[in-house]
């Protein structure tokens, strides 16, 4: 998508291109890389909630319930170890290890 070439670093470019590939390209793949890097932009942009970027909140959601659906524990704890400022961090690592046991 040539947002995504344009602005790189938009969380909210990011997470809506994942959304395209996820939903309705079926690249669940693809759509996991563009969620993660839009994780990985608002944190490097300072984000800790939604309230600041829509496409962060909705990447970290997205994201989340990805590896829910995929059982992929050990990833949901790792995703809130990269978001720990973020105030769902805690749910989401306490959902990874009740889960993974």
């Amino acid at each position: 998508l040539r947002a995504v070439e344009a602005a790189p670093d938009d969380p909210q470019i990011l997470n809506d291109a994942g959304v395209i590939y996820g939903f309705h390209l079926g690249q669940p793949k693809k759509a996991e890389d563009l969620y993660r890097r839009a994780v990985a932009a608002g944190v490097a942009l300072g984000y800790t909630d939604g309230s600041e970027n829509i496409g962060y909140r909705d990447s970290v959601n997205n994201l989340t319930q990805m590896l829910i659906s995929q059982k992929r524990w050990k990833d949901l704890i790792a995703l809130a170890d990269l978001i720990p400022e973020d105030f769902r961090a805690a749910g989401i690592r306490k959902t990874g290890q009740k889960k993974g046991k």
